[in-house]
């Protein structure tokens, strides 16, 4: 399969290092969530966000580094950052709350961090948090989010993996009062469209269902030496 295309569209592209990916760290000691990461590597990596993987491809001066810390706020259940001096890319996840999540929730958060990896590639990285990429979630790549989570769990119902994508994009800050109007835009149309799909289906009913898959939650599949 041909490596994912350079994108041309959305907010703020910039292709300043269309460059790839040699190595994938996995340096997580939980065995919860390198349960799911083994998921993850098998199944979801087939999916379109796999894809994205590719990009990286052949290029051997970035690395893609995971890890976990204690550290993250309770509601950051990861963290995607650029280390200008290496070239690593490293996604950080929070192993306080993640291992006590649906292993749905989990493998939600793996495909999240990596579409930052492909868009901190691409997309004019402006701040530590990474607000303007969840913009561009919205706009291009929700789907594809939704879609590698069900690939990775095909039971998974398309309103709870909507769900979880949604929780970890839908309500991020923005960079800008510009990117604000836009974010809302994006959102408003996602809202529309699972109303449709689902009448009586609001923003509260999407965060509910994303808490049962958190940490205190029962919803999912769980992993019992985790909780």
């Amino acid at each position: 399969m041909p490596p994912c295309p350079l994108p041309t569209t959305g907010i703020g592209w910039v292709p300043a290092n269309p460059n790839g990916v040699q190595n994938v760290n996995n340096y997580v000691t939980n065995s919860c969530l390198n349960e799911v990461y083994s998921k993850v590597s098998i199944n979801g990596f087939k999916s379109k966000v796999g894809i994205f993987l590719q990009t990286f491809a052949g290029n051997p001066n970035i690395t893609i580094n995971i890890n976990q810390t204690d550290t993250l706020e309770s509601d950051v259940m990861g963290q995607t950052t650029f280390d200008t001096t290496t070239n690593n890319y490293n996604i950080t996840l929070n192993g306080n709350e993640l291992p006590h999540c649906s292993q749905e929730m989990i493998a939600n958060t793996y495909f999240h961090e990596i579409i930052h990896v492909y868009l901190k590639t691409y997309l004019d990285s402006y701040d530590f948090v990474n607000n303007s990429q969840h913009t561009a979630m919205l706009s291009t790549y929700f789907t594809d989010l939704i879609n590698a989570t069900m690939t990775t769990f095909p039971n998974i119902n398309h309103l709870t993996a909507f769900s979880l994508a949604w929780d970890g994009i839908a309500n991020a800050g923005t960079d800008s009062p510009q990117d604000e109007i836009v974010r809302d835009i994006f959102r408003g149309k996602l809202l529309q469209k699972i109303h449709q799909l689902y009448p009586g289906t609001d923003e509260s009913v999407l965060l509910n269902i994303s808490a049962q898959h958190q940490n205190g939650g029962t919803a999912g599949t769980r992993s019992p030496n985790c909780n």
